[in-house]
């Protein structure tokens, strides 16, 4: 698989797992119960495995991107606050765009969710 493929197979994955994890969410505001605590915690944990791998990749042959050893364990842990920098510095105003969008992504089932009870109220 070439790295382009692989970089479009992750952003196709981390897109999925934010639907998925948006319909979960969804769902269960509908049912006026929260969302188990361990589905939350494992969203979260894949979505930032999906980020850091996807950096990692699109990093590659960057020559204005220091890549330590540890670079894809720095990217994970530290992804919230390296993404938007990773972006801006490679993409400038587009990463910003596309920062926004990664973010909006994340929250999607919250914000439906929000939408829904404002409707209601």
């Amino acid at each position: 698989m070439t790295a382009a493929a692989a970089k479009r197979t992750y952003a196709l994955a981390f897109l999925v797992a934010t639907l998925a994890y948006a319909a979960y969410v969804v769902a269960m505001y509908l049912r006026d119960a929260p969302p188990a605590a361990g589905t939350s915690q494992l969203a979260n944990v894949l979505m930032c495995w999906l980020i850091s791998v996807w950096v990692d990749l699109d990093s590659r042959g960057r020559p204005e991107i220091y890549r330590p050893f540890e670079f894809t364990f720095f990217v994970f842990y530290f992804a919230p606050f390296y993404l938007p920098y990773y972006l801006v510095r490679t993409r400038r105003g587009r990463g910003i765009a596309l920062f926004v969008a990664v973010l909006v992504l994340y929250m999607l089932g919250h914000l439906i969710a929000l939408a829904l009870y404002y409707n209601a109220v």
